[in-house]
């Protein structure tokens, strides 16, 4: 075979194998990438992970479900948690903890029973148990326990307990807006309401009106009562009528007559 024929025959034999090559490249560089990385995987003990390094570190823990970065990353024993958010619950061994939103209880070790719903909630809680947290950086330094906040910031620098705050905005040590003395809507309602409950209602009124009617007499009773004293006034006046006689009266004219005795005088 000529020289020329077996280089052509070597270059269509390695082509091939180059292309392969680099069609693989792409597979092994993400296998690379993704080293270390926890992908969405049902884990023995009913737990659930998704995310890099999401339960990473478990071993007798059961019931616990992580969906984030380094979401209940260092978890080994605690079970029955719940952690969605980068780094939701990451230090924490304690059990039935919930943390929702980035950094919810991100320091929590062994505390049990929290609630945390909001970015930074219970971030700095340690020990502490039976916290609920619901807003952004509420209870964010906490570090006891039985306490309640609801609200931008709430309880965000407390230390002590148990106490509970609701709907309360600090910003910057300002203090939440002092509770009106106004009547609610509800109980504006319910005063009306009872103002009017007081006035008859359209029923009673007419069955009122109907009573009141029935004591003054009709235009027909009214009209025979005045005919029944009309003829009661005639026949009073009859007898006496009757006795009445006849007078005559006679008048006697007498004709005055002027005689002239002398001339007429023109006037």
């Amino acid at each position: 075979m000529k020289p020329l024929i077996k280089l052509k025959t070597t270059n269509l034999l390695v082509i091939p194998l180059v292309l392969a090559g680099f069609a693989l490249l792409p597979r092994a560089q993400a296998e690379t990438q993704a080293e270390g990385v926890t992908p969405q995987l049902a884990l023995p003990g009913f737990n659930t992970a998704d995310g890099f390094n999401a339960l990473d570190s478990l071993t007798s823990g059961v019931f616990n479900s992580a969906f984030g970065a380094l979401t209940l990353e260092d978890n080994t024993s605690g079970s029955h948690n719940t952690a969605l958010g980068g780094q939701a619950l990451r230090n924490n061994n304690g059990s039935f903890n919930t943390a929702v939103g980035e950094n919810a209880l991100v320091f929590n070790t062994s505390g049990s029973q929290n609630m945390a719903l909001g970015q930074g909630a219970l971030a700095k809680n340690l020990i502490g148990s039976n916290n609920t947290a619901m807003g952004f950086q509420a209870l964010n330094n906490n570090t006891v326990s039985n306490n309640t906040a609801v609200g931008f910031q709430a309880l965000r620098v407390n230390t002590t307990g148990p106490n509970t705050q609701l709907l309360a905005f600090k910003r910057s040590g300002s203090t939440p807006p002092a509770p009106t003395t106004q009547p609610s809507v509800f109980n504006r309602s319910r005063a009306t309401r009872s103002a009017t409950s007081t006035q008859p209602t359209g029923l009673a009124r007419f069955l009122a009106t109907q009573r009141a009617s029935a004591t003054r007499p009709s235009v027909v009773r009214r009209s025979r009562a005045i005919q029944s004293a009309t003829s009661t006034s005639l026949s009073a006046v009859e007898p006496a009528a009757a006795s009445l006689q006849p007078i005559t009266l006679s008048v006697s004219v007498q004709t005055v007559r002027t005689r002239a005795t002398g001339p007429i005088s023109a006037i």
